[in-house]
């Protein structure tokens, strides 16, 4: 979603959703229910980021991680197994928020130098 764009996220976010949801102890299809939201976020900013959008892409792997978490707390709520939000969000949800903008730059900055064709159209 960041550098490709939307088109190759709608096929890679239900293919991560699936993978993930195998590997983890959640209740199935909450992982793809809980990646449903990233799609939309960026549906919503509506263009695709690309070079000298660094800032933005940051404030949507932010938004998209909250939304990613706060999904989760959701489920867990709905089916009963849901604790404390507050210390979900302090435990789990910010620090992955903070942890994923921090490995944001290095993969923002690989997938960028790996899509040539993007680099060349962007100067075109």
């Amino acid at each position: 979603i960041m550098i490709r764009g939307q088109r190759e996220a709608l096929i890679l976010i239900p293919v991560g959703g699936l993978f993930l949801g195998l590997v983890e102890g959640a209740p199935l299809g909450t992982a793809l229910l809980a990646l449903a939201p990233i799609a939309v976020i960026h549906d919503l900013r509506g263009i695709q980021f690309g070079e000298g959008q660094f800032a933005l892409t940051l404030v949507f792997a932010a938004l998209a991680t909250l939304a990613f978490n706060l999904t989760y707390l959701l489920v867990f709520t709905l089916t009963g197994e849901g604790g404390s939000w507050l210390d979900g969000l302090a435990r789990v949800a910010l620090p992955s928020v903070v942890l994923n903008c921090i490995v944001m730059a290095p993969t923002y900055g690989a997938i960028w130098l790996a899509s040539g064709d993007l680099r060349r159209a962007a100067f075109a």
